[in-house]
């Protein structure tokens, strides 16, 4: 997802709100740089909880540097993600095209498998989340091999292993 500020102002906050579909246990998330912003900050909730949400983190050095969170631990359960981001200094009245990041997670367990011990069911939860954490793995070492691109020039064959890999652990959740 893509934000457009049609005109930064220095010190201005703008913000976006993703709505998942379902709660998610968020794990990981990247967001890119943007030249025209100075800080971002990533706060979480679930339903009926907006006035008391989560901040999993800040920087105020986002227009040179990705905002990357890996292995969040314990996971946050949230529905909801709000990005915050402010206008750097001099950037006034510039269009910016903002990339909202990509956000990495699973379902919560259920509470009646947490407790139940077949061993099938058991060892489907392990298979699920071995394959799922061999995928984020990957996913995370294409994000921090991209992270150092200093002029966002991305290759074509980098970003088309990240679509898949997400894709990959879009179907393990869904």
């Amino acid at each position: 997802f893509m934000m457009t500020v049609d005109s930064v102002q220095s010190g201005a906050v703008y913000y976006a709100t993703l709505e998942l579909e379902h709660d998610v246990e968020l794990s990981d998330f990247f967001i890119p740089p943007c030249e025209y912003m100075n800080s971002v900050a990533v706060d979480v909730w679930r339903e009926g909880e907006k006035d008391s949400p989560i901040r999993l983190g800040s920087t105020n050095d986002f227009s040179t540097k990705a905002f990357v969170l890996s292995n969040i631990s314990p996971p946050p359960v949230c529905k909801f993600i709000k990005v915050s981001l402010g206008g750097k200094l001099g950037a006034g009245g510039t269009v910016a095209k903002v990339n909202m990041g990509l956000f990495f997670g699973r379902p919560p367990l259920p509470a009646q498998y947490a407790k139940d011990t077949l061993p099938v069911q058991i060892e489907t939860l392990r298979l699920i989340r071995t394959e799922y954490q061999s995928h984020r793995n990957k996913l995370m070492s294409l994000l921090q091999t991209i992270q150092h691109i200093d002029n966002g020039n991305v290759p074509s064959d980098v970003k088309l292993e990240i679509e898949q890999v997400s894709s990959q652990l879009n179907k393990l959740i869904n």
